[in-house]
């Protein structure tokens, strides 16, 4: 597939918060063989809280006119946010999409003044590890429920 450079936006209409929707479905879906998600049943009966504004938001890339990735930043503490489900389509994987989402959610981060950004991952998602050290994410003790032994937690000052 031959990807125009992708736009980077928040999800704002109805149709954007069900294709966002759909991707966290799809990467809940993906990663039920390595690990179950904590609290995603509960997240999804009050989507899109809790990434909304001015705590939150929802970032989506779109490429040739088609929803490709998302990730969501929300509040955790009084000056902590967390990154959460970011996801891009396998047919956009390897262009740097996750890099450019990732990227977005900082700058949202950083500029709705919080601190410090947190984040976790599983170590089977090597890729997603590099890209957040690439990025100045450190490994951190644990910070939720998720099991620490399964678990890889990070964070990045802002």
């Amino acid at each position: 597939m031959v990807l125009t450079p992708p736009i980077i936006r928040k999800a704002v209409t109805p149709a954007d918060l069900a294709e966002v929707s759909a991707l966290f479905h799809d990467y809940a879906d993906w990663l039920k063989a390595a690990i179950s998600l904590y609290d995603f049943a509960e997240e999804m009966k009050i989507f899109p809280r809790p990434y909304v504004e001015p705590d939150g938001v929802l970032l989506l890339a779109e490429v040739n006119g088609k929803i490709m990735g998302a990730v969501g930043v929300r509040r955790i503490g009084a000056d902590i946010c967390e990154m959460k489900r970011l996801y891009t389509h396998p047919d956009a994987r390897g262009q740097g999409l996750g890099r450019r989402l990732a990227d977005a959610a900082v700058a949202f981060g950083r500029d709705a003044g919080y601190r410090a950004m947190r984040l976790d991952t599983i170590p089977e998602l090597a890729a997603a590890q590099t890209l957040y050290e690439s990025m100045g994410f450190e490994q951190i003790e644990p910070y939720n429920p998720n099991p620490p032994d399964r678990v890889l937690f990070f964070e990045k000052l802002l």
